[in-house]
């Protein structure tokens, strides 16, 4: 599938963010922690720190409950491989 740029506009939480174009992402094969789960917050900060606020690469992959499955990269970083390899 072809590679689109965007900039990260708002992170939900440690694996779903929103960009410009309105839409939301979620990173590939990585699941975050729930808002009720430990490290959901500490999860949220690092992603927001890789990302927000800046231009993406992303590559989708799939889409589920409406939100496009991709993977991600920032400044030639793989967004997804460093959140599946944190300990927070």
């Amino acid at each position: 599938m072809p590679r689109h740029i965007d900039i990260c506009e708002y992170v939900q939480s440690g694996d779903t963010f929103r960009i410009a174009k309105q839409k939301w992402i979620r990173l590939a094969s990585y699941e975050a922690p729930d808002e009720v789960e430990p490290n959901y917050v500490k999860a949220r900060q690092l992603l927001s720190s890789l990302i927000l606020g800046k231009e993406i690469i992303y590559e989708p992959v799939e889409e589920s409950y409406g939100r496009i499955v991709a993977k991600v990269w920032q400044d030639g970083k793989n967004v997804n491989d460093i959140m599946i390899q944190s300990t927070y």
